[in-house]
């Protein structure tokens, strides 16, 4: 990377980042840095589903394995003891996302109580819902940015694979009317090696850079209704082309550039993932309970994950995505599962030679 880009790509997480407006987000996340320099890793994100109920039937979904009726969701207290405890433990961004969260009626509830005044509070939505009035109440509420998931730049291509005739340009609107609004935008897309050298991804990078947007490409992971999907998954001619789009345009980043400083998957040391019922996962991929949120707390939960191998280190790539032994060696034992998540014996059975495991599901 040169000097040139890498300001452009510096410059662009300053955008994201720097919340002049919220002072107590900034001032946590100086001491997280601090906190690096003495070799301690901070939590950075947590991820929250508090739905997994959704307004569409999308090609790559796993939110209707793991929806779960018969399951007691997690209650709005819980969501003030949990944002409570990540913030002490340094988490500087709560996301939301689902299913889709906007399905969700207490959401808004739900962010007014978790004082996001001292986080970076973002959506994860397909912008079907997100409209005018949506959008000046979630601001009003705190919340920072819209993350809207367009697989495609042809309204055909985009509404297929959403399984839902208008997604597209119900997105579209979402994306000018959160701008409109001076609200962060970051747009979401699929890549396949089926459409990364179509004209679809072409059109998505164009729009980004009209937008001066920014663009997170998602590489298919073996999770969900793609838990064997691997022709789908990128061929290193494929990679490479990706990462050319990436030098040429600093705006195009993958999840995997979100961390504080180390490039690659950063399950479970900076993110972690809390489903509806308080299950806490590395991350929206990787199907399998580390522990519950209504037993035991974040920092206990967490710790058990940082024990397990994969999670001890940044991996260079995302485990679910392009880690074909950790897919599987791990991943496997989710297919054939109707209902998830699995439990950790299961997915991570070497743990259990450590007596102070034991206990756990």
């Amino acid at each position: 990377m040169d000097i040139q880009q890498f300001y452009r790509r510096f410059g662009i997480s300053l955008k994201y980042g720097l919340k002049l407006n919220k002072p107590k987000m900034l001032y946590r996340l100086a001491v997280n840095y601090l906190m690096l320099l003495s070799g301690k890793i901070p939590i950075r994100t947590v991820d929250f589903a508090p739905t997994f109920k959704c307004n569409m039937n999308c090609k790559h979904c796993f939110a209707s394995l793991l929806d779960d009726p018969s399951r007691e969701p997690l209650k709005k207290e819980d969501y003030i003891r949990i944002a409570n405890e990540a913030h002490n433990m340094g988490a500087v961004h709560i996301a939301f996302q689902g299913g889709e969260p906007l399905i969700y009626e207490e959401l808004l509830d739900i962010i007014n109580v978790i004082k996001p005044e001292r986080f970076i509070v973002s959506i994860t939505t397909n912008g079907y819902l997100l409209n005018q009035k949506k959008i000046v109440e979630f601001k009003k509420a705190g919340v920072d940015m819209f993350t809207i998931s367009i697989d495609s730049g042809i309204a055909a291509e985009h509404d297929k694979f959403r399984q839902m005739q208008g997604a597209y340009y119900k997105a579209m609107e979402a994306v000018d009317n959160a701008l409109k609004y001076d609200m962060g935008v970051c747009i979401n897309t699929m890549v396949t090696r089926n459409n990364i050298y179509g004209e679809g991804l072409k059109k998505i990078i164009a729009f980004c850079k009209q937008r001066k947007i920014k663009l997170t490409v998602v590489l298919p992971a073996m999770s969900g209704k793609w838990r064997e999907a691997f022709d789908l998954m990128l061929d290193n001619d494929a990679y490479e082309y990706l990462q050319r789009l990436m030098k040429k345009h600093p705006f195009i980043r993958r999840d995997l550039d979100a961390n504080y400083w180390h490039w690659g998957c950063g399950a479970v040391k900076e993110m972690i993932y809390v489903n509806a019922y308080g299950d806490v996962f590395p991350c929206a991929f990787i199907h399998c309970s580390l522990g519950n949120l209504k037993e035991e707390s974040l920092s206990v939960i967490r710790e058990r994950g940082l024990r397990i191998k994969e999670f001890s280190h940044y991996h260079h790539n995302c485990l679910a995505a392009e880690d074909m032994e950790f897919i599987k060696q791990r991943l496997k034992v989710t297919v054939g599962k109707n209902k998830l998540p699995v439990l950790l014996k299961e997915m991570f059975p070497e743990i259990y030679s450590n007596s102070t495991l034991k206990k756990v599901s």
